[in-house]
């Protein structure tokens, strides 16, 4: 296992997603203004997203770590997902994804930072 179900930064809790998450993750895998340079890479529909979803649940379930849902630490409001998945090969791929609102607060910066450093203490 990689790391904990939730982990904390200084301005952000980040925790396994549940299924009242999915509404969450479709939006964000949805909005055009997140994918200005990788149009190409948005979710081509609701319900392509949706599997999206589907498969962040099923890695967990299965290897006991994957994306989480951001939240705002002191609001609980979702902001965001991200983390570490493993890729076929072996590699765990770091990605991310936060909303408009939230872009230009050096949020997706300190969540990087914390998984990365999970992953590298949990391979070490």
């Amino acid at each position: 296992m990689i790391g904990p179900d939730t982990l904390r930064t200084e301005r952000l809790v980040l925790r396994r997603p549940t299924e009242e998450d999915r509404a969450f993750w479709v939006r964000l895998h949805r909005d055009p203004a997140l994918y200005t340079h990788a149009p190409w890479a948005m979710a081509e529909s609701d319900e392509v997203a949706s599997a999206w979803f589907d498969g962040v649940l099923a890695t967990w379930a299965e290897q006991g770590f994957g994306y989480h849902v951001a939240q705002d630490a002191d609001s609980g409001s979702p902001l965001g997902v991200g983390g570490l998945r493993p890729q076929d090969g072996g590699e765990l791929n770091l990605a991310y994804r936060f909303s408009v609102e939230s872009h230009g607060q050096g949020l997706a910066r300190q969540a990087a930072r914390t998984w990365g450093d999970t992953g590298l203490e949990a391979v070490s």
